[in-house]
């Protein structure tokens, strides 16, 4: 059985395996405040983004018991505190803000005459529900990944994606699990993972305790392995992922994709090699769908043909609007997903007209909270990047329209030539200095980048 990374305890406290300890020693600790729970989430005692968003909604549960029987503005100012200590541990970890903010908008949206002991049995149901979720989700990235582990597969893995990292059977090594427990026979390959050996230490450790056979290798192996024909799949986790499948993982994760790449394509005949990406959250928390969706198996509505971006300035003339709002209404009746920066100006206006015609959008923010995205927005993915955001627009679009715009947008258009995405002008701010192709009429910037989508359907 997997190893369970987190509870409940009797008494109520947080109950965890502190990660430090392994794999010497499985030392299981339980958390009694808000406190013990932020310097287990600062030391590492608790790891992996979706495990560390449980402790918190679970340590906010922890820190408020003594307070059950306070009034409510008591109980709610110390929430408050309890919040900022415990997002001030991890300050780019996405799951600790979301969680954090998911509990303090369950207890402030509570009946204005509940004391704390109302609140508190709140929060506990909430944080309950959000570890709950995360096994949900985790189940179902193992059986959607449970056909690409035949019986008999040789399989890699890097750093620590499994059990120990969530609230249930982990993200990567999901399918791993399901098919062990299917019967399949599987043996894992284990990257030590330098410079914290989480490889070494942690998955080999959860995959042992599992009954799972394993091996761990030094990270330089993996590519003589596969070009040896010993590895029929590698299966990593990701940190962040674009809505066209890019992925960012831990460092060292690029070379495993160039090996798998040419052991892939030079050794056909030898390996059934392929990459499998096992993600945990496309980051559209908030949106109602996204999250039961997840839970009842699906993944929201329905993305069909090519990803384009329109890119533009945060504010606009109400030509450049009108001309926006035509280019979003045109890509969703031919059937495209529209892809922008999510704030306003142009990006509002085309995300209009996307929604006018029954198409998607889907809004890469630059804060942290997705709800700063104009409300036409279908899917808000609040990266935390600032401007640097802008690469991720470029680099997961098929083709880019651009419209009027000022200097993020030039950014945008520049890496667009440089990454060879196709990027078409329609009355943008920089004629004649920067030279791409240039059209009159949304019609013709639509027909453009369909024509010239770099990549197929998403």
């Amino acid at each position: 059985m997997p190893v369970q990374a987190i509870t409940w305890s009797p008494s109520g406290a947080v109950r965890i395996v502190d990660q430090r300890a392994l794999p010497e020693a499985k030392i299981e600790r339980d958390l009694e405040s808000g406190d013990a729970v932020a310097d287990a989430i600062r030391t590492l005692q608790v790891r992996g983004a979706p495990l560390i968003g449980i402790a918190a909604a679970m340590g906010l549960v922890a820190g408020t018991r003594e307070l059950r029987a306070a009034p409510r503005d008591r109980f709610l100012a110390r929430l408050d505190e309890l919040v900022r200590l415990l997002g001030a541990t991890r300050p780019t970890a996405v799951n600790l803000r979301w969680a954090l903010d998911r509990m303090a908008r369950a207890a402030v949206e509570t009946p204005g005459n509940w004391g704390g002991g109302a609140i508190w049995e709140r929060l506990q149901a909430e944080a309950t529900a959000i570890w709950e979720e995360d096994r949900a989700m985790c189940r179902r990235i193992g059986e959607a990944g449970l056909p690409l582990v035949p019986d008999g597969a040789k399989v890699l893995t890097h750093c620590n994606a499994g059990a120990l990292a969530t609230g249930g059977i982990g993200t990567a090594l999901a399918p791993i699990y399901l098919a062990h427990e299917a019967g399949r026979r599987v043996h894992v390959f284990v990257d030590e993972t330098r410079p914290v050996l989480q490889g070494a230490r942690l998955t080999a450790w959860e995959l042992v305790h599992a009954g799972i056979p394993c091996t761990v290798i030094a990270d330089a192996v993996a590519g003589s392995l596969m070009r040896q024909a010993q590895v029929d799949l590698v299966i990593v986790g990701a940190d962040r992922i674009a809505a066209n499948g890019d992925f960012a993982n831990k460092i060292g994760t690029y070379s495993l994709r160039g090996a798998a790449h040419r052991a892939g394509g030079s050794r056909r005949d030898q390996s059934r090699l392929r990459r499998h990406a096992g993600a945990l959250r496309d980051r559209v928390r908030d949106r109602p769908w996204s999250r039961e969706a997840a839970v009842r198996g699906r993944s929201g509505p329905p993305m069909r043909g090519p990803l384009v971006a329109v890119v533009g300035g945060a504010t606009c003339t109400p030509q450049e609007a009108e001309w926006a709002t035509a280019v979003g209404r045109l890509i969703a009746e031919q059937g495209a997903v529209l892809l922008c920066g999510g704030l306003g100006g142009v990006m509002a206006a085309a995300a209009r007209g996307a929604k006018q015609a029954g198409g998607l959008t889907v809004g890469i923010l630059p804060g942290s909270d997705p709800r700063d995205a104009n409300p036409e927005i279908d899917v808000a993915l609040a990266t935390g990047m600032g401007e640097m955001r802008n690469a991720l627009i470029v680099r997961a679009a098929s083709a880019v329209i651009a419209i009027g715009g000022g200097w993020g947008t030039l950014s945008e258009i520049a890496l667009a030539r440089r990454i060879e995405t196709p990027v078409v002008g329609l009355h943008d701010s920089f004629m004649p200095g920067v030279d791409i192709p240039r059209v009159e009429r949304p019609e013709e910037a639509v027909r453009w980048a369909l024509e010239h989508a770099r990549r197929g359907e998403v």
